[in-house]
């Protein structure tokens, strides 16, 4: 977890470095990379904590502090701006302050956690294939928005800054729902709810091209 951190900030200091596209395409496969450490473990570790009862409630707080990451980023470029190597450094300084929380509390780490890897992942496909379908889809969501909605806003005349308060509006959502989804995750089957949460996304993704633009009064 502390390398994927720790990699991720010295591959942002990267950036500055160049301007090739080639290489920036590099750097980003690699930030993924890393990215995807931190969410496994970090994601591993909370689950192994929580306990059935709380499961969903302990996930969402996770989750609510992720999305809270997700909705004030978009703002340090309101700061910064969005020229030359500021940003960046400002990144790669919030990421590596992320690594002192992670190494104070690494003695509670599970002990589970640190076991070497058993078996294969293949009977848990089989078993609940809904449920990766939906992880599938949720990254593929929520990527399409971080990824489009940028350009989407720039494309229909839309200020920076209005595009990056929009990331921060849906990122905000996500802040305030996922207390109240994970409170009901423990009380209803999760699969409907899921199923509930999904058909809202993709109701939201179909509507934003017609609701563009447009004054609520």
């Amino acid at each position: 977890l502390c390398f994927g951190m720790a990699a991720s900030a010295v591959l942002l200091l990267a950036y500055t470095f160049t301007d090739s596209l080639p290489l920036w395409f590099v750097l980003r496969f690699a930030s993924g990379f890393c990215a995807g450490l931190f969410w496994v473990i970090a994601e591993t570790w909370v689950n192994r904590v929580a306990t059935e009862e709380l499961r969903g409630r302990m996930v969402s707080l996770y989750a609510t502090a992720f999305a809270l990451g997700i909705a004030i980023g978009p703002q340090i470029l309101l700061v910064t701006g969005v020229e030359g190597p500021l940003p960046f450094i400002v990144g790669a300084v919030l990421m590596a302050a992320g690594l002192v929380p992670i190494w104070l509390a690494r003695r509670t780490a599970p002990a589970d956690v640190k076991e070497k890897p058993k078996g294969n992942v293949a009977p848990v496909v089989r078993l609940a294939p809904f449920i990766f379908a939906a992880a599938f889809v949720s990254g593929f969501q929520e990527m399409s928005v971080l990824s489009l909605l940028p350009g989407f806003g720039t494309e229909r005349g839309f200020a920076q800054t209005a595009t990056a308060l929009a990331l921060t509006a849906f990122a905000g959502g996500g802040v305030v729902a996922q207390y109240p989804l994970g409170w009901l995750a423990d009380r209803m089957s999760r699969v409907t709810l899921l199923a509930c949460v999904a058909g809202a996304a993709i109701l939201g993704a179909v509507a934003l091209p017609f609701l563009a633009g447009q004054s609520l009064w």
